[in-house]
């Protein structure tokens, strides 16, 4: 579920790079009309663990490739013209760089869709296959879509923290599901808190007998919530904290942080509860993400019901 939720976000965001210069195209503006080209080497470096490095901040305007892998000796131009002429020109103008040689690649990135063709480019000191050789972004999203899943979140990181798409409406407020991941992501990552505190999980006991001034209003809140994101949650979690090492240390980050806020509160869980939530959406915010509160406060109420958030210290609870 996380790879999938991570291809689509990417399918989504290179969907719009491609829609913006066949946009500008229409109004004959062919330049690379997105960002620097700095912007693709790392989204290339990224997808195939390239070391491209933009030529333009070494040489003005670098004629014929605008990236260079010096590692791998491959030179890439990255353009929004598919025709014939311009890929020739291209290759004929690489091949009069100082050092090529027989194993030097070119690689061709259109930014818009990739025609038929149907006529062999010539070389004369370099190899390049038009099959291969020459990707589009339906193509780049193919490769992009067999890379591991911790990839594919990297990519996500890269092209929301660059692209001006994702400073607007659309990046207003994360979903529910991208909420929860986050909180999990940050908690499962956090060395912060190890040490185990001692406890029991029961959760009538701690609801109805030890918080029971205010058990009905804990109630409501678990049940108004688990219709808008129980599912949801549940899924995430299930995809997510799959061994009991990472379900310890999420676990004992939890009590440990609940414990401050509820001794912060004077025991007041609904009070505890409202200050967790602030304090996870500012842990997890980034990049101007506002980040769904609501579904922070049902993932802070279920784990009250785990008994990781206010746990029952085993010298507080009934034995």
């Amino acid at each position: 579920m996380l790879r999938e939720k991570y291809i689509k976000r990417i399918a989504d965001l290179l969907a719009w790079i491609e829609s913006k210069v066949r946009n500008l195209n229409c109004l004959n503006y062919y330049d690379i009309n997105i960002t620097s080209e700095t912007f693709f080497a790392d989204l290339l470096n990224l997808v195939f663990d390239f070391e491209l490095i933009n030529r333009n901040e070494q040489k003005s305007n670098s004629p014929y490739a605008d990236l260079y892998d010096p590692k791998r000796d491959i030179y890439v131009q990255v353009t929004s013209t598919k025709t014939t002429k311009k890929i020739q020109d291209t290759i004929d103008g690489i091949e009069t760089f100082d050092g090529i040689m027989p194993t030097t690649r070119v690689i061709i990135l259109l930014l818009t869709d990739k025609p038929v063709f149907r006529t062999e480019f010539r070389t004369c000191s370099i190899s390049f296959n038009k099959s291969t050789d020459i990707y589009d972004i339906k193509m780049l999203l193919k490769h992009i879509s067999t890379l591991a899943t911790d990839n594919l979140r990297d990519i996500v990181e890269y092209l929301e923290k660059n692209l001006d798409a994702v400073n607007g409406s659309e990046k207003s407020i994360c979903s529910e599901e991208d909420t929860i991941i986050s909180i999990i992501e940050h908690l499962s990552e956090s060395d912060n808190i190890s040490s185990d505190i001692p406890s029991i999980v029961d959760p009538e006991d701690k609801i109805n007998r030890r918080f029971s001034e205010f058990s009905e209003i804990l109630k409501q809140q678990y049940a108004d919530h688990f219709i808008v994101y129980g599912i949801q949650a549940m899924m995430v979690n299930d995809s997510l904290i799959k061994d009991e090492v990472t379900q310890k240390k999420i676990g004992n980050y939890l009590k440990h942080i609940s414990i401050e806020h509820l001794d912060a509160h004077n025991q007041n869980p609904i009070a505890a509860l409202d200050s967790l939530v602030v304090f996870f959406d500012n842990l997890i915010s980034s990049n101007h993400r506002r980040y769904d509160r609501g579904a922070i406060r049902f993932f802070l109420v279920n784990q009250i019901i785990i008994c990781n958030v206010f746990p029952n210290e085993i010298r507080e609870a009934v034995l």
